[in-house]
């Protein structure tokens, strides 16, 4: 017998598959989402003996998780090394099965403990193996004992997950073999063939209890929860990898389904937002808890996966805060080594899985722009600087909603979340990114929060923001009487707070048309003043409401000052107009015979004003001088029509005589061309001069005659008296001297005029109905050519954008909106702070005028040049910054002779994919690259030849004189990020959509090349 033993000893065994691992599996007691399983990990090991285990990584499914506190006393590492753990440590079972020798197949049973945790680990087991006595016949031996080691960490960047490690495992053990009658103890090899590990749903050891007649029964551990079951019903997998002391490794895998999410409590989630300054419009540097519950329960409540923040209405971004805000790329984050520009923030997270909790940063991770992705890496306190615990949280904090229509809203969007159970997370945000509403009282927060359980719950969390502006009190201190005979309302009013800016509506009533709200500060007005005023175009017969209210700062007064009055104009003289252009078709140019008739006096001033995009060009003909025009001696190359009238001369003989209309220079400083009369006749010569000039920003033209004489100058010097009864004025057509509207549909010549006798005659109103428009459609094709000074990623870039090729017989430019390629995102050092740019008053709303008075020579970024050929020369339009939400608003000033135009260019950030959603319908997050967009909205109806939107200036002092603000208003995206475009499809598009006042809609596009991604 003893033979046959020792040859067991020394015979080898057969030969066996390579190195690998099988059999893995992972299952549970209980699929019950959040719920707490018993849990079993088996898994053989296949190979060779000399292929021994040593290192054993188990990644258990994501959002599994074990309560090292469940431990109610840990064991210390001498207790551990001595085999006395306490029972509170114990947390479940392990079974190992080896090789001894070659010879003896051992089952080792054992116990898993809580040890104090190890460094750099959330938490330590201790596996102690203890082997059975080995017996012969009679003979027994006792083997040593194995004690091992498995670290606990946090599996970081992706869906955090637990990992164990086991390193080390032995390859040789004390054993005693019993031969006969001697029992020799030897140390030997021994293998790992299979291992199974049992965890318990709760910590501390089974209880036996026996009765005396010697009955036992064995109760389970009472203490608290250990393990945790996933929380979401989609598969989940573990992974074991195995690893030889010949670097050999062998990887596998086990996934199951949880189940019972509906039966996941999902209520209790709490949040809180507040700022840490609540005070009206102003940043604040801000904090965020999000609060789960996590006393024991038998199913723990759900954990969030989406929380998608909408902060108050009203609500913005700072952009002085983000002002040198660098990112940190994704490289950076996962190395821990994102730059100090990088941060905006700090924040942590409490758990009981872990003790000392989690604190870290919070990143900008992207290009820093309206919207900015941000992560926040958090980072394990418990076993100090080696700590390797990580978690990251990502999302992204931006603006929402149109901004044309006034409902932009801050917000933040967390939409990577891991499954950690924890039970509360806290977000600093110590830069003052957080802008507060403009207005005060209650300023609510709404979290969407989206569970790992599939459910959705919203929550409410309010603050009051204070100190707002005192709201004004408005009065209105001259208006028309109730029953007036001037056509021209005159208003001027007052508010109760110095600096505040006045918006009107003037409206006739029965009218259909709506009251549109209107800048009236008035010329007079000044930022330290009370007072604003208005005076109004020649209106017709009727009774009008006329409303005004003052805005101090962003607070407007509630209850704006009425007046209403009646106009009955009652005057003798009259005034009867016929006004005929040779054609009504759009965009045109017609022959055009204005005639009108005059009863009860004679007309000292005519004034007719076009249609809106009824046109007159100063560029077709010469220009008369004004001397030469008051002489009556203009040249040739200045006519443009002719003129007739019919007069009463002298003691009432009627008189019907013709003459020249000439085109002239401006007769008064503020007009932008004129026109001369002269009629030669029997009795003398008649000259009369007019100016001409743009009303209503520039929708309207206006011949103004000012000068009408009452006595003819006759031979040898005599005056003789005379009283037009018919004034008519044909223009022609033939040079493009006028242009019929690219808007179809009905609108009016109006005519008003004053008698010698300083009699109003009422105004007179003629339709035009314009045509056609449909049959030039085809013929709207601009171009558009977009120039930047860098495509370079992450440098800074300015940027001219030209849209020509807009000819005669096309229509007019009534919307144009400009987009940049989505690799251009805001560059915020080159707007400066809110004092360097106009005031958020100037434009209040994408419709409104932009009053320029207030606006710091800072502001100023650029020009706007319009090419018409209505005039000889182009207009130069100054380019302001706005502070407005969520990117600074483009205001711009025309300031020439009778052209007085206010346009305003509103921005926002667009989608470059329209169908593109925020967030899926499962939750998941839909993130919608953007671009940015500039649209002008409010051009008037005036044929352009070209337009150049040039924001190529140069550094300009900031309004406190301390430093130089760039013009370079975009940045390209730092390399690698998803909108910095990579070879070899390195182009990204500018694109344009300008459309017509015929309807014709052009969309452009141009490919940009970028370099350095």
């Amino acid at each position: 017998m003893a033979l046959a033993i020792a040859a067991m000893v020394i015979i080898p065994s057969g030969a066996s598959a390579a190195f690998s691992v099988s059999n893995f599996n992972y299952s549970s007691s209980s699929l019950q989402a959040s719920g707490h399983p018993d849990t079993t990990i088996s898994f053989n090991r296949n190979g060779s003996e000399s292929e021994d285990l040593k290192d054993i990584q188990l990644d258990l499914p994501t959002g599994v998780f074990a309560n090292p506190e469940a431990a109610t006393t840990k064991c210390s590492a001498s207790q551990f090394n001595a085999d006395n753990c306490p029972a509170a440590s114990n947390v479940g079972s392990v079974s190992v099965k080896v090789k001894a020798l070659s010879l003896l197949d051992l089952t080792i049973p054992g116990s898993v403990d809580v040890l104090t945790a190890d460094n750099g680990q959330v938490a330590t087991l201790g596996l102690s193996l203890r082997p059975a006595k080995i017996c012969i016949v009679i003979f027994c031996a006792q083997p040593n004992k194995i004690f091992l080691k498995t670290g606990i960490t946090i599996n970081t960047f992706d869906d955090s997950n637990l990992r164990t490690y086991t390193p080390g495992s032995p390859k040789s053990a004390v054993i005693g073999i019993p031969l006969l009658f001697v029992t020799p103890t030897i140390t030997g090899d021994i293998t790992i063939n299979s291992l199974s590990l049992s965890f318990q749903s709760r910590g501390g050891s089974p209880t036996q209890s026996c009765t005396w007649w010697g009955s036992c029964t064995t109760k389970p551990p009472t203490g608290p929860y250990f393990f945790r079951q996933a929380g979401a019903c989609v598969p989940t997998t573990s992974t074991v990898k195995l690893i030889s002391y010949q670097n050999a490794s062998s990887t596998a895998t086990s996934t199951y389904t949880p189940t019972g999410c509906g039966s996941v409590p999902s209520t209790s989630t709490g949040f809180t937002f507040q700022p840490a300054v609540k005070k009206y419009n102003t940043p604040s540097a801000t904090t965020y808890t999000l609060t789960i519950p996590e006393a024991d329960a038998t199913i723990q409540h759900a954990l969030p996966k989406i929380v998608d923040n909408d902060f108050p209405m009203g609500s913005g971004i700072n952009l002085d805060a983000l002002s040198g805000v660098v990112s940190c790329t994704e490289t950076q984050l996962r190395a821990k080594a994102c730059p100090a520009g990088s941060k905006i923030g700090t924040a942590s997270a409490a758990s009981k899985y872990l003790p000392a909790g989690l604190k870290g940063d919070v990143y900008a991770t992207g290009s820093v722009g309206n919207q900015v992705p941000i992560a926040v890496l958090l980072r394990g306190q418990a076993q100090g600087a080696n700590d390797q615990t990580y978690v990251i949280f990502r999302g992204t904090l931006g603006v929402r909603g149109s901004v044309e229509g006034g409902d932009g809203h801050a917000y933040a969007r967390f939409d990577k979340i891991p499954q950690l159970p924890f039970s509360a997370f806290t977000l600093n945000l110590t830069a003052p990114v957080y802008v507060n509403p403009k207005t005060c009282g209650t300023a609510t927060t709404t979290a969407t929060i989206t569970q790992f359980s599939g459910q959705t719950i919203t929550k409410t969390n309010p603050y009051t923001n204070t100190d707002c502006p005192a709201a004004p009190e408005t009065t209105i201190t001259q208006q028309p009487a109730s029953t007036t005979v001037d056509p021209t309302a005159d208003f001027a009013y007052s508010s109760s707070i110095a600096g505040s800016t006045f918006t009107c509506t003037l409206k006739l009533q029965g009218s259909a048309d709506p009251a549109v709200p209107f800048g009236c500060n008035g010329d007079n007005w000044t930022p330290t003043g009370t007072t604003g005023s208005f005076s109004s175009e020649s209106l017709p017969n009727g009774t009008y409401d006329f409303s005004v209210y003052a805005t101090n700062q962003t607070v407007a007064d509630a209850t704006p000052a009425t007046a209403s009055f009646t106009l009955n104009l009652t005057s003798v003289f009259t005034m009867t107009p016929s006004i005929s252009p040779s054609t009504v078709d759009a965009a045109t140019h017609p022959d055009f015979n204005a005639s009108v008739a005059f009863d009860g006096g004679q007309p000292a001033a005519v004034a007719i004003r076009m249609p809106m995009g009824f046109n007159a060009s100063l560029a077709t003909a010469e220009q008369c001088s004004n001397a030469d025009a008051l002489g009556g001696t203009c040249q040739a190359g200045s006519i443009i029509g002719t003129a007739s009238l019919t007069a009463n001369v002298g003691a009432g003989t009627e008189n019907s005589t013709s003459g020249t209309i000439y085109l002239t220079e401006g007769p008064e400083a503020d007009d932008a061309g004129g026109v001369a009369l002269k009629i030669e006749s029997p009795s003398g010569t008649f000259v009369a001069q007019a100016g001409a000039y743009l009303v209503n920003n520039g929708n309207n033209q206006y011949l103004d005659i000012r000068s009408f004489p009452n006595k003819l100058s006759g031979p040898g010097g005599s005056q003789v008296d005379f009283t037009i009864k018919n004034l008519s004025l044909d223009f022609n057509g033939a040079s493009g001297l006028l242009t019929t509207p690219s808007k179809c549909g009905v609108d009016q010549f109006q005519t008003s005029g004053k008698s010698y006798d300083n009699q109003t005659a009422a105004v007179s109103s003629v339709d035009l109905t314009t045509v056609g428009c449909a049959a030039i459609l085809g013929n709207f094709t601009p171009n558009l050519t977009q120039t930047f000074s860098s495509t370079q990623a992450a440098t800074e870039s300015n940027v001219s954008a030209f849209i020509d090729g807009i000819g005669d017989n096309t229509g007019t430019i009534k919307n144009m909106t400009v987009l940049e390629p989505a690799a251009f995102g805001a560059n915020y050092a080159a707007f400066g702070v809110a004092d360097d740019m106009c005031p958020g008053g100037s434009i209040t709303g994408s419709n409104s005028t932009f009053d320029p008075s207030s606006c710091p020579a800072s502001a100023i970024i650029g020009t706007m040049v319009l090419y018409t050929p209505l005039l000889v020369d182009p207009i130069v339009g100054t380019v302001y910054l706005v502070n407005q939400l969520p990117l600074p608003w483009f205001g711009v000033a025309i300031d020439q002779p009778g052209i007085h135009v206010r346009l305003t260019g509103f921005t926002d950030l667009v989608k470059v994919n329209p169908s593109c959603v925020e967030q899926n319908p499962d939750g998941t997050s839909g993130f919608c690259q953007k671009q940015i967009s500039v649209k002008f909205n409010n051009l008037p109806d005036v044929p352009l030849q070209a337009v150049d939107f040039s924001l190529t200036g140069e550094p300009r002092p900031n309004n406190a004189n301390t430093k130089l603000l760039t013009s370079n208003v975009l940045k390209v995206s730092d390399p690698n990020t998803s909108n910095c475009p990579k070879a070899p499809n390195d182009t990204s598009a500018a694109k344009a959509t300008v459309d017509s006042y015929t309807g014709a809609v052009a969309n452009l596009e141009q490919l940009i090349t970028f370099t350095g991604c």
